[in-house]
């Protein structure tokens, strides 16, 4: 419940942000309900639809996200989705989650679209974890999309599941979602 915790403070965290961004900065920023549209008509799965918004954001050189979940939940609005709960690590101190990680069984419900919180010890967050989109995967690695710098472009990089900087702590898999769902509100001051 710790991951699940975290996400929806972060959450907050950036609406709180968005909230108070300087509004000449929201004229520059791509029109978002425009986009979702696009992936929307295109259909699919909600997991397809993360996927091609995933790399909509990477090939389009979208630099609007100050944090790595940033990108994760403009790639869930864009294909009208949201992550469920399907594991949790137990919690853990530090910003080591030692054996608290995902194993095969919880590994192998990983598909694409999925949101993952990936424990590779970063600075930036308190426990050292890192949100990523799961662009393909197969039993032991994941080509994943994510976020590295503020205001840089999204890259897509692989992350070994078994070595200790890929270890998955949180997995979100990709439902569908009512464009107004309430997870969606702070898309309106974007």
């Amino acid at each position: 419940m710790d991951d699940l915790d975290t996400l929806v403070n972060n959450y907050k965290q950036m609406v709180q942000e968005l909230h108070a961004a300087p509004a000449e900065k929201s004229s520059e920023k791509p029109d978002y309900f425009s986009m979702r549209q696009e992936i929307t008509d295109q259909g699919g799965s909600p997991g397809d639809r993360v996927v091609s918004a995933a790399h909509l954001l990477v090939d389009s050189g979208n630099t609007d996200g100050k944090f790595c979940w940033d990108f994760a939940f403009l790639c869930y609005f864009l294909a009208t989705a949201v992550p469920d709960s399907t594991y949790n690590a137990p919690p853990w101190e530090g910003k080591v989650c030692g054996t608290h990680h995902a194993g095969p069984n919880e590994l192998s419900k990983i598909i694409p679209g999925t949101f993952l919180y990936i424990n590779n010890q970063n600075t930036s967050d308190v426990k050292g974890n890192h949100s990523v989109i799961v662009l393909s995967t197969d039993s032991k690695t994941a080509t994943v999309a994510s976020l590295w710098q503020p205001h840089q472009v999204p890259h897509i990089h692989t992350v070994n599941f078994y070595e200790p900087k890929g270890f998955v702590v949180f997995i979100g898999r990709p439902t569908a979602a009512s464009p107004t769902n309430p997870w969606f509100n702070y898309m309106k001051t974007r």
